[in-house]
C-alpha cells in the first residue's frame, strides 16, 4: 500500500514538472505572423513562467532526492551506502544532470538562455550550485521511510562492527610488535 501512494506520488510530481517545463520549450509564432484574432487571444493570455537554467538545475535536483527517497529498492540500497559513497554518488548525479542541462542547450536541443562559451561555463557552476543546494534541502526536509531507516541502521550496526574489527587487529599488531620488541 505505502509502496503504490509513493509511486503514485512520484508519478504526479514528474507530471507537475513537466507541465512547469513545457511552456519554456513550446515554439509559438511571433505575435505579428498571427492571425489578427489569434493576435489578441495571446495579448490576453498571461505570460509563461519563464525557467531560468539555474531553476531548471533546481528542480533537477528536488527530482532527484525525491527520486533516491522514495523509489522502492533504490531507497534502501542508497540508504545502504556509507555516508561518503552517497555524497560523492550525489554530487556526480547533480553534475552530470547539470551538463546534460548545458549539452542540450548548445546541441540545440533545448533552450535556456546558457551560452556556449566561457560565461557559459561559469554559469554551468551556477546550475549546479543550485542544484546541489535545493538537493540537499530536499534531502533534510523529507520523511524517511521506514524501510530505509531500517536499512541505514542495519548499514551502520556493519559500519561499526567493521571499525572495531580493525582496532581490535591494529591493537593486536601493535602488541605484537611489543612482544617481539
Amino acid at each position: 500500500m505505502k509502496a503504490k501512494t509513493i509511486f503514485v506520488s512520484v508519478i504526479l510530481m514528474m507530471v507537475l514538472l513537466v507541465m512547469i517545463i513545457m511552456p519554456v520549450f513550446a515554439q509559438a509564432a511571433p505575435i505579428g505572423e498571427m492571425p489578427v484574432t489569434a493576435q489578441a487571444e495571446a495579448q490576453e493570455v498571461a505570460p509563461a513562467i519563464l525557467l531560468t537554467p539555474e531553476m531548471l538545475g533546481g528542480i533537477a535536483g528536488i527530482v532527484l532526492s525525491l527520486l533516491f527517497a522514495y523509489i522502492p529498492k533504490l531507497n534502501v540500497k542508497f540508504a545502504e551506502l556509507t555516508p561518503e559513497a552517497k555524497r560523492l554518488i550525489m554530487l556526480g548525479v547533480l553534475l552530470a544532470t547539470s551538463g546534460a542541462i548545458y549539452g542540450l542547450n548548445c546541441g540545440g536541443v533545448i533552450s535556456t538562455g546558457v551560452t556556449c562559451d566561457r560565461a557559459g561555463i561559469i554559469q554551468l557552476g551556477s546550475i549546479f550550485l543550485y542544484a546541489v543546494v535545493l538537493n540537499q534541502s530536499t534531502y533534510g526536509l523529507t520523511p524517511i521511510p521506514a524501510a530505509v531507516k531500517v536499512a541505514a541502521a542495519e548499514s551502520k550496526k556493519t559500519s561499526e562492527a567493521l571499525a572495531q574489527e580493525k582496532v581490535q587487529e591494529k591493537a593486536l599488531d601493535e602488541h605484537d610488535v611489543q612482544s617481539y620488541g
